[in-house]
């Protein structure tokens, strides 16, 4: 449904009428006219020569032409079908990378608001033992202030989630605020098994955006081999019946048939299509450059990204193995010892704000390594098994 594909679809439909329409000769020209008529008095018949003639001329394109003109369009049709591939490669990534941003989103604002619930229960903990005497003013006053802080990024995650969501929709054509689903709970990625130059080769054989250039480069060559080609000019046979009437003084006249070919001058035009098969060669060495460079882009941010799905993977087996499990435990035990005052303030709100912190981190590796899994997955032009 994205407009941005349509108009490609119809840029590719326009092509293909091209090539239907290089594939065909120009029409015929038919002619009617009166030739050799008295100048005083414009009468068939009074001269011998006077004739009414239908003439008709069809002009014949060399051998290999019209073949040649039909190879640039369909080249450019071939271009054009890349690019819509391409089109629909980036819009499939923008997707899912979007996607999984405001899963993230919803998944951080779910858990700043949980982690708002235990801070109030700390202020109301921190608050009788101020009753008590056993703990300062200054205290309630930290963790109100880390409440009002958990509140305000509420609000972040709340606006970067409209502000997703409405991306997404406008890729999908739909009204901004459509509802979209996220799941809760994103599994990691397993990162794939194969090296640089495997991906590399599937991208060299998948990628439409490498497709392009080298029919862009097709197209090139071909424009240069037509203005080659054009150089010899193309001939026109003409036929032609000149009808006679009677004349005037009894003579029977009789009716004149013509045959005849004419070409247009210059008959060779070397000069003048030189410089365009150069230009086209030129394009054509320019297409396979910037496809010589995409392949060196894509192999360096292939890298790129799969060194961080890698770092994001280790980082979330990290986190959920050992980081987190021990910040909960700390926090908890910090808490019994704050409540029976064996430990000190600082402990206890150090331990919370480590503990979201490490939960944040935790969720943000998830999503890096689905977002370098569908980056990837852009690079190369295909899914990943």
């Amino acid at each position: 449904a994205n407009p941005g594909l349509e108009a490609l679809r119809a840029r590719i439909d326009a092509i293909q009428q091209d090539v239907t329409r290089a594939g065909a000769w120009a029409n015929p020209n038919l002619s009617l006219a009166l030739q050799n008529l008295p100048d005083d008095s414009f009468r068939l018949g009074e001269e011998p020569m006077s004739m009414l003639a239908l003439r008709l001329s069809q002009t014949f394109p060399l051998a290999g032409k019209t073949g040649k003109r039909r190879e640039v369009q369909q080249a450019a049709g071939r271009a054009a079908e890349s690019a819509l591939a391409e089109a629909r490669n980036q819009l499939r990534a923008e997707v899912r990378q979007n996607y999984y941003r405001l899963a993230l989103a919803r998944r951080l604002r779910d858990l700043t608001d949980a982690h708002l619930e235990e801070v109030e229960e700390l202020i109301v903990a921190v608050t009788a033992r101020y009753a008590s005497g056993g703990a300062s003013q200054q205290d309630i006053l930290r963790l109100q202030v880390e409440a009002d802080r958990l509140r305000d990024r509420h609000h972040d995650f709340s606006r970067r989630e409209s502000t997703l969501q409405a991306a997404l929709n406008a890729a999908l054509h739909r009204a901004a605020d459509t509802p979209i689903p996220t799941s809760s709970e994103l599994q990691l990625p397993v990162p794939p098994g194969m090296d640089l130059d495997q991906l590399v080769a599937i991208a060299e054989r998948e990628r439409p955006a490498l497709r392009r250039l080298r029919h862009t480069a097709e197209q090139q060559q071909a424009k240069a081999a037509l203005a080659r080609a054009e150089t010899f000019a193309d001939p026109t046979v003409f036929l032609q019946y000149g009808l006679r009437r009677e004349l005037d003084s009894g003579a029977a006249g009789r009716d004149l048939i013509s045959i005849g070919v004419s070409w247009p001058l210059p008959l060779f035009r070397a000069s003048r299509n030189q410089a365009p098969a150069a230009a086209a060669e030129a394009r054509a060495g320019a297409a396979a450059a910037d496809g010589r460079a995409l392949r060196d882009r894509i192999e360096s941010e292939l890298q790129a990204q799969l060194d961080a799905w890698n770092r994001a993977a280790e980082k979330s087996r990290t986190y959920r193995a050992t980081l987190i499990p021990g910040t909960r435990q700390v926090l908890e035990t910090a808490l019994g010892d704050y409540r029976v005052g064996r430990t000190d303030f600082n402990s206890l709100f150090q331990a919370e704000v480590q503990l979201l912190d490490f939960e944040e981190t935790l969720f943000r590796a998830t999503v890096t390594a689905l977002i370098a899994r569908a980056e990837i997955e852009r690079l190369i032009g295909t899914e990943l098994s």
